[in-house]
Parts: C-alpha cells; sequence; structure tokens
C-alpha cells in the first residue's frame, strides 16, 4: 500500500532505501503491483533517491523482465536496482521526489484534460526505439489505447509504426526520453497513473 504524506516542508522526509520516511514511519513499495487496470504499475528505486513511476502493459512488463500476475519488490541489490531503473527510462517512466511530487505532476492526466501529454514508446530487437508523443485528446481520437494490447515488444512496435510513430535509429536522438536520468520531474507525462492497489 502507497500512503500519501502532507506535502513536503520538511528535509527530514525523503524517500529512502525504497520507502517513505516521515509521519508515517518506514513504508515500503513495491516494484509491481497490480489494481483495477489492465498491466501492473512498476516502481524504480534509484541511488540518487527518489522513485521512478511507469504503468507498465504486459509488453512492457515482458520487457522489465516482471511477472504479469506476481506483485514483486525493489532489488536488495543496489545495481540490479539501477539497471531497473535504466530499462524503466526507456519506456518513459519519470523521476519523482515523493507520492506528493508524483500527485500533483499527474493532476492533468487524472482529471483527462485534452491537452494532457501522453508517450509510447516501443523498442525493436534489431535497434533503435519507436514513440508516439501526443496528448490526451489526439490518442483518444486516433485510437492509441490498441498500443497496449500489445503481447510483445515487436507487436507493440509494429502498432506504434503503424499509428504514425517516429523511429530513432540512435535512441539518444528521442529527446522525450530520459535515458541518462539527468532529468528531474516529471516533464512528460506518460502512460503512468498513482495508485494504490485498490486504484483509489
Amino acid at each position: 500500500h502507497i500512503l500519501i504524506p502532507a506535502p513536503e516542508e520538511d528535509a527530514s522526509q525523503m524517500l529512502t532505501e525504497g520507502g517513505w520516511y516521515g509521519d508515517f514511519g518506514v513504508t515500503s513499495f513495491p516494484r509491481c503491483d497490480f489494481g483495477s487496470r489492465v498491466g501492473g504499475v512498476v516502481h524504480g528505486w534509484p541511488a540518487k533517491g527518489g522513485f521512478y513511476a511507469h504503468l507498465c502493459s504486459v509488453a512492457e512488463l515482458e520487457f522489465l523482465g516482471l511477472d504479469r500476475f506476481k506483485p514483486s519488490n525493489k532489488s536488495d541489490d543496489p545495481e540490479k536496482e539501477e539497471a531497473h531503473c535504466a530499462k524503466m527510462r526507456q519506456l518513459g517512466a519519470k523521476w519523482f521526489r515523493n507520492p506528493d511530487h508524483q500527485l500533483r505532476a499527474g493532476e492533468k492526466l487524472r482529471n483527462g484534460e485534452p491537452d494532457a501529454p501522453l508517450l509510447f514508446v516501443g523498442w525493436p530487437a534489431g535497434g533503435g526505439v519507436w514513440v508516439i508523443h501526443t496528448t490526451l485528446s489526439q490518442s483518444a481520437r486516433k485510437g492509441l489505447g490498441r498500443i497496449g494490447n500489445a503481447f510483445t515488444m515487436e507487436e507493440r512496435c509494429k502498432m506504434i509504426e503503424q499509428l504514425g510513430g517516429t523511429f530513432y535509429a540512435d535512441p539518444k536522438d528521442c529527446h522525450h526520453l530520459d535515458l541518462d536520468g539527468s532529468q528531474e520531474g516529471a516533464r512528460i507525462l506518460i502512460l503512468f497513473i498513482f495508485t494504490t492497489p485498490y486504484d483509489i
């Protein structure tokens, strides 16, 4: 379960060791959890603090090497957790200081505002990356939600291509992706949600 603390006003309240340390004590966060939506909510815990979050489709869960049905916890090995975070960034996952930061960053998407940005990413086996950067209203008009129906990453890439995606032979040329983890905050909202296991 994810507990939401009051807005941060004290430097002593921070995310560390895969949990929130503050007025509630330490609350652990899972690597992957499931709610009422299709897919799974995935988190990553980088050494720099804070956390990454992304609502993953079936193909994205497979890409991350996560079970489609069983929840999992963060790795106790810092190097493995960093590698997991790097893979999450490949999918467009964004970094947040704390749950309150994530809650505020996702407000436009939760409210269904037409101009809320969305990012769809696919990594073909042959190299490069397929990307669609759009808005919530454009996604609905074009039916981009079907991208999430792909069973595999290759199938996902084909759908992104068919629906007008852009191919980058060198993924570093795609400024929508924070591949090296240098960006802070959530400049681009993606297909993630702030959620508990009960999707409140």
